[in-house]
């Protein structure tokens, strides 16, 4: 540590919260461009479902189609992963229908 540096506090009190909310909400927005936002698998998979199910009634099995985005990619998708994150949104649906009836 430098001669002019202060030491790190690791105990806070209410002002300290006041003054970390005051400096959170002052933040401004910040637009990325979409090609620039970090994604996670299951936001991957939900912008791909369409896809992969098209290429499954094409014929592709799951495991042949997460080798190959894998291999052109470079990518470390999980086929338990894939169909777990294809499957939510249908039983999220399913779920949803039935709390309606």
């Amino acid at each position: 540590m430098s001669p002019t540096a202060s030491p790190k506090k690791t105990t806070f009190t209410a002002s300290d919260v006041d003054k970390g909310k005051k400096f959170l909400s002052q933040l401004p927005k910040v637009e990325k461009p979409k090609a620039q936002r970090k994604m996670y698998v299951a936001d991957l998979i939900a912008d791909l479902r369409t896809e992969i199910r098209a290429a499954v009634r094409r014929g592709h099995t799951l495991e042949e189609i997460v080798d190959g985005l894998n291999r052109t990619h470079g990518w470390d998708l999980r086929v338990a992963s894939v169909r777990s994150y294809l499957n939510r949104r249908k039983r999220t649906a399913t779920k949803n229908n039935a709390s309606k009836a």
